[in-house]
């Protein structure tokens, strides 16, 4: 492999890298936040645990969110610097620097 091959290989596997971190963080906390859900909503008669699961709903819309935002930023950072790798390339070659 030339360097700008290698260069876009490792960009590839450092997005899949903290893809799959992401991912994992939101499974571990949406578990977390299932788990109080569902003890919460296995209490009866009192009426301030409606606030309680509206909580834990809210926090779980926000996991969501962030979860999207960190997945967008690191697919927006890797194809940024996979054009840039590309036009470095391109650049390159037909510099005439073969």
């Amino acid at each position: 492999m030339n360097p700008f091959e290698e260069k876009l290989h490792a960009l590839k596997v450092a997005y899949k890298a903290d893809k799959a971190i992401a991912w994992e963080e939101y499974r571990a906390k949406s578990a977390e936040l299932k788990n109080q859900l569902a003890i919460v909503s296995g209490i009866k008669g009192v009426p301030t645990l409606h606030c309680v699961i509206a909580t834990i709903k809210e926090q779980q819309r926000m996991l969501k969110a962030d979860r999207d935002r960190k997945l967008s930023k690191f697919g927006r950072t890797y194809h940024f610097m996979r054009k840039e790798t590309l036009a470095e390339m391109e650049t390159f070659y037909q510099g005439g620097a073969i």
